[in-house]
């Protein structure tokens, strides 16, 4: 399902599992060049540019530092920034989803939300931060979520999350250790099912006050690349069990080949008031610049 070159995703589920059962790298495991090759996917010049139209919004100035705080683990590379200070790229684009989100979409107060591969848990963090949020689903492969989990509640955050297997990884990778300090009013329940392509581990951790999210149609339904690194089966696995139950979508997409892009709009359009624009970065800011990065959100029809 996902697109990523197996070597390179080995790499990564590789250091996932060690900075979830490992205190130590878990502080450093943003500068492991086998993680940020999947998951930093911003740059310094592009992180200047988005601050730019950051600044002129007051809500967001007046909670920079505790957005800031997403950066106090792990340790990211940080840049001087003359409006913020010390911050990572990183931290920078979250920030500009969450501008992008209360400019077309609207609050998050009260809201059910599904993120859909979640690298670290930083937008979850950011978004929870500014809003009130009643839940927010995580969906990852299981250490991916694990470690999102484990993160996010080093950082304190209360809002009620449940994780759950979506991506199906077809080759073996060691099962995830729950950390010992995982909370223990969330009760986990492991099923590991050996399958002819291999291990297919599913975990769910469900907070019985939110039990009754897994039923819930989603106020707003997140993926920032992830969904569009996915082949045709996945793209469809998605759209049926997630993307066509939620009420709102937001879709950071790098899908640049052109027919799969004109296919998954037409099938997001069935159901979906859509807009679509082009992440309009400066030119000298893209790795390749042919390939542009675009942003889909969408009102589902009533």
């Amino acid at each position: 399902m996902w697109n990523v070159p197996d070597i390179n995703a080995i790499k990564y589920f590789s250091i996932v599992d060690e900075a979830l059962t490992n205190d130590e790298l878990f502080k450093i495991f943003k500068r492991n060049h086998d993680y940020y090759s999947i998951v930093g996917m911003s740059c310094q010049s592009e992180a200047e540019w988005m601050i730019g139209k950051l600044k002129d919004n007051d809500d967001i100035s007046l909670n920079i530092e505790k957005f800031k705080r997403n950066d106090t683990i792990g340790d990211p590379e940080l840049f001087e920034s003359k409006e913020y200070g010390l911050i990572s790229a990183n931290t920078v684009r979250y920030i500009n989803s969450l501008q992008n989100i209360q400019k077309h979409i609207g609050s998050l107060h009260g809201k059910d939300i599904v993120e859909i591969g979640v690298g670290y848990g930083g937008l979850c963090y950011i978004l929870s931060t500014f809003y009130n949020i009643k839940s927010y689903r995580l969906v990852d492969v299981p250490n991916v979520a694990l470690l999102a989990v484990k993160y996010l509640r080093a950082l304190g955050l209360n809002t009620s999350l449940v994780t759950e297997r979506s991506i199906e990884v077809n080759f073996d990778h060691k099962t995830s250790v729950i950390p010992k300090h995982f909370d223990t009013h969330l009760t986990p329940s492991i099923v590991d099912t050996i399958s002819e392509n291999g291990r297919e581990p599913r975990v769910d951790f469900v907070n019985p006050s939110v039990s009754n999210t897994l039923n819930r149609s989603p106020d707003l339904f997140i993926s920032e690349y992830c969904i569009s690194e996915m082949n045709d089966d996945g793209i469809d696995h998605f759209y049926e069990n997630y993307i066509q139950r939620s009420k709102n979508i937001y879709i950071f997409s790098n899908l640049w080949d052109k027919k799969r892009k004109e296919q998954f709009l037409s099938k997001l359009g069935e159901k979906f008031n859509l807009t679509v624009f082009d992440d309009p970065l400066p030119h000298e800011t893209k790795i390749c610049p042919e390939k542009t990065n675009y942003i889909i959100m969408g009102k589902r029809r009533l």
